[in-house]
């Protein structure tokens, strides 16, 4: 699949995530969130896709200022899990892709990270 497809696929992620904060809703297991994260993660690390991000200034300016990120304990078993199982060559990568996946879901930043890739200043390049 091409890039705009896995733009769409995290701009649904985060606006699903964004909606069951705002309304309190339990997390669990069996979360489409999760499952997406999991099939997007799993496509990565079958097709051994090399992800680079680049964004304006002010989008790794936000990055970098987040002190803690907070994300569904299910959403971080998972991406611990695709880090622990991926092949050695791709590791760096995958990384790269859980960190900036735990950032659109950190509290704080989710509308930010959701207007900064609608409105396509954050290429997502594969």
């Amino acid at each position: 699949r091409d890039p705009a497809s896995l733009l769409d696929d995290l701009g649904v992620v985060v606006t699903y995530m964004h909606l069951s904060r705002k309304e309190s809703r339990a997390w669990t297991d069996d979360d489409p969130v999760t499952a997406t994260l999991t099939r997007v993660l799993l496509r990565i690390l079958a097709n051994g896709i090399r992800v680079s991000i680049r964004g304006e200034p002010q989008l790794w300016d936000l990055f970098r200022k987040v002190p803690r990120l907070v994300t569904n304990p299910a959403v971080s078993q998972t991406l611990a899990y695709g880090l622990k199982t991926c092949k050695k060559e791709y590791k760096a990568d995958v990384q790269r892709y859980v960190g900036f996946l735990r950032f659109m879901v950190s509290n704080k930043l989710i509308s930010e990270g959701v207007s900064a890739l609608t409105s396509r200043k954050a290429a997502v390049t594969l």
